[in-house]
């Protein structure tokens, strides 16, 4: 299983260790999901101490996270559906297996 990139290792993670480290100190560890992304913008929008442009490069970068997230989320649907679709594979033929045999024991009775 694919280790998962902690928010500290994320782009906004490396820009606020430059720009407002104690948003990052109370989310450094957390793996980067669409609730941790929405606090941490919230944070952001209320620092006294980011300028304008800082909190508008902030914004900008949680929003490529974000795709980042939705991407994997899709990556992790798709191996699901793909999953469900080989186990069906499976079941079928199985089914089809026994199908044969129920037949070919009919047909030998006439």
């Amino acid at each position: 299983m694919k280790v998962k990139k902690k928010f500290k290792d994320t782009k906004i993670g490396k820009f606020l260790l430059k720009v407002a480290p104690d948003v990052l100190d109370s989310v450094s560890e957390v793996v980067p999901d669409f609730g941790a992304l929405k606090v941490v913008g919230n944070l952001i929008e209320k620092h006294p101490t980011l300028s304008a442009e800082e909190k508008v490069e902030a914004t900008t970068l949680i929003a490529v996270e974000e795709k980042s997230v939705k991407k994997k989320k899709l990556i992790d649907k798709g191996k699901i559906i793909a999953a469900i679709i080989a186990a069906l594979g499976v079941l079928i033929s199985v089914s089809e297996s026994c199908l044969n045999e129920v037949l070919t024991a009919i047909t030998s009775l006439f």
